[in-house]
C-alpha cells in the first residue's frame, strides 16, 4: 500500500480554493504543541453536502469515530485535537482514472486506472492553502467524496517542518474499508513502519542495503543475516525488537516470521499478522510501540518505555488476533 503519487502528474497547478475556510472542531484536547494535530479535508463534497448537518460532517464524524477505535491511537485519544476544514467543490465524486478531468473538485482527485485502487490528489497547491488557512496540522486525511474503493500514502510538503513531506492519506470516504488504508499509510508516513507484505513487482524499486553491516531502517523489518530463527534470544544477533522479548508473557508468542519489505524470503517480521501486511488485522505490539512513540514526541513529552510497557502487558487480549 504505497505512495505512487509521483506517477501522476498535477493536472491543477491552480488553488481552487476561495477563503476564507471554515473550519469545525471535532474534539480539542489542549494547544496544538501539546497535541497531534489532525485536520481532515473533503475533496468532491458540493456546497449542499457541506451544510452543517450534512453529509461532509457525518463522514468526518464517523471517519474519526474510527481513527480513534484503533489502536495505539485509542490509548491516545487525549493527546489528538481534530479539525475539519469545508472545502467547497462544483461537483462531487473524483475522476475515474488518470489522464482525465472531467470531475470539477477542489483538490482534483483521481483514481490511477478505471479499475485501480490508488486514489490520490493531484492539486497540491490547493490542499496547501487550506491547510495553511486552516492553521497548519501534523496529519491531514483527504477524504475523496466516492464510493469506489480506494486511497493511497499522499503526502504534503510542509506539514509540521517546512520543506519536509508529512502525512497526508487519502481514502474513499463511502467505502467502509478504505479508511483502513489511511490508517495503514500513517504506519509508513507517521510510525516510519515498513509494510510487511510480499510483492515481486517492487524489489527493484525497494532495494535491500548493499553495506554487509547495514540492516534495514525501519524498526519492524530486519534482514535475515541479523536474526536466529531457531532461537530469537540468541545474543550474539541484534534483533531489534529484543525488548519485548524480555516482558511479561513474550513467550506465548512466536517473534519471527519471515517475509516482509515486499520480499517471501531474506526478511523478517515479527507478528504472523499486523496492520502493516494486511487491513484485517490491528497493528502488533513493535508496530504500535513506534506509533505510541512518535504519538508522544509529537506532543513533545519524554518518551517512557518501561511505563509504556506497563501500560500495555503482552497478556493484553489486544494482541490475540495479531499473534
Amino acid at each position: 500500500m504505497l505512495s505512487l503519487l509521483a506517477l501522476l502528474p498535477l493536472t491543477s497547478p491552480v488553488p481552487k480554493v476561495s477563503p476564507p475556510i471554515e473550519v469545525r472542531v471535532w474534539v480539542e484536547n489542549g494547544p496544538r504543541e501539546a497535541c497531534v494535530d489532525v485536520l481532515f479535508v473533503g475533496d468532491g463534497y458540493t456546497k449542499k453536502q457541506l451544510s452543517r448537518a450534512g453529509k461532509y460532517w457525518k463522514d468526518v464524524n464517523r471517519c474519526c469515530e474510527s481513527l480513534f477505535e484503533e489502536i495505539p491511537f485509542s490509548w491516545y485519544e487525549n493527546l489528538f485535537n481534530v479539525r475539519a476544514a469545508f472545502l467547497e467543490s462544483n461537483e462531487k465524486g473524483c475522476d475515474k482514472q488518470n489522464g482525465v478531468d472531467e470531475v470539477d473538485t477542489a483538490l482534483d482527485s483521481c483514481f490511477d486506472t478505471p479499475s485501480g485502487r490508488l486514489l490520490v490528489f493531484r492539486n497540491h497547491e490547493a490542499l496547501k492553502t487550506v491547510v495553511k488557512e486552516s492553521g497548519g496540522a501534523d496529519i491531514v486525511f483527504v477524504m475523496v467524496n466516492t464510493e469506489r474503493y480506494g486511497g493511497a500514502g499522499t503526502t504534503l510538503e510542509g506539514l509540521t517542518i517546512p520543506g519536509i513531506y508529512g502525512p497526508a492519506p487519502t481514502f474513499a470516504a463511502q467505502d467502509a474499508t478504505s479508511f483502513l488504508i489511511a490508517i495503514h499509510e500513517l504506519g509508513h508516513s507517521f510510525g516510519g513502519l515498513a509494510d510487511e507484505y510480499v510483492d515481486d513487482a517492487l524489489h527493484s524499486t525497494f532495494l535491500l542495503p548493499r553495506s554487509d553491516d547495514a540492516d534495514l531502517e525501519q524498526p519492524n523489518v530486519t534482514l535475515a543475516k541479523f536474526v536466529d530463527p531457531k532461537d530469537p534470544t540468541n545474543p550474539r544477533f541484534p534483533l531489534k525488537w529484543r525488548h519485548f522479548l524480555d516482558l511479561p508473557g513474550a513467550n506465548k508468542y512466536e517473534w519471527l516470521h519471515e517475509g516482509g519489505f515486499f520480499r517471501e524470503t531474506g526478511v523478517f517480521r515479527p507478528f504472523a499478522h499486523c496492520r502493516m501486511r494486511t487491513n484485517a488485522q490491528p497493528f502488533c505490539p513493535v508496530c504500535c510501540e513506534t506509533l505510541a512513540k512518535t504519538i508522544v514526541q509529537t506532543c513533545g513529552g519524554v518518551w517512557d518505555d518501561a511505563a509504556y510497557h506497563k501500560e500495555h502487558p503482552l497478556n493484553r487480549r489486544t494482541w490475540s488476533r495479531a499473534k
